[in-house]
């Protein structure tokens, strides 16, 4: 049994330890691709301002394409969860308002 936790303690900070090395890996490359695309242009800012907006179109694209649908589907559930609370608000002041009729007289 301790053989499995450790195996899975391993596996876990080795997964925390790839991803952040990824995370790293991918903050030079957006540097190094800005320093290159400055050079080419002349000017930093102007480097600076397209990387953005590129980043900012394929954002824009993943949330079109894969977020979108997820968020309409939470939209739903919140709104059903919503129903049924009405619902019940509507039963308990309905019991409430009937006991104070029956009871309270």
């Amino acid at each position: 049994m301790r053989e499995l936790h450790t195996t899975s303690s391993h596996l876990g900070s080795g997964l925390i330890l790839f991803v952040l090395a990824a995370v790293i890996a991918l903050i030079l490359l957006m540097g190094g691709l800005t320093m290159l695309l400055g050079k080419m242009m002349g000017s930093l800012i102007g480097a600076m301002v397209l990387m953005g907006c590129f980043f900012a179109i394929i954002a824009g694209l993943v949330y079109y394409f894969s977020l979108r649908e997820a968020f309409r589907q939470l939209r739903q559930h919140l709104e059903t969860v919503y129903q049924v609370a009405q619902a019940a608000q509507w039963g308990y002041e309905a019991v409430i308002g009937f006991l104070q009729k029956k009871v309270f007289l």
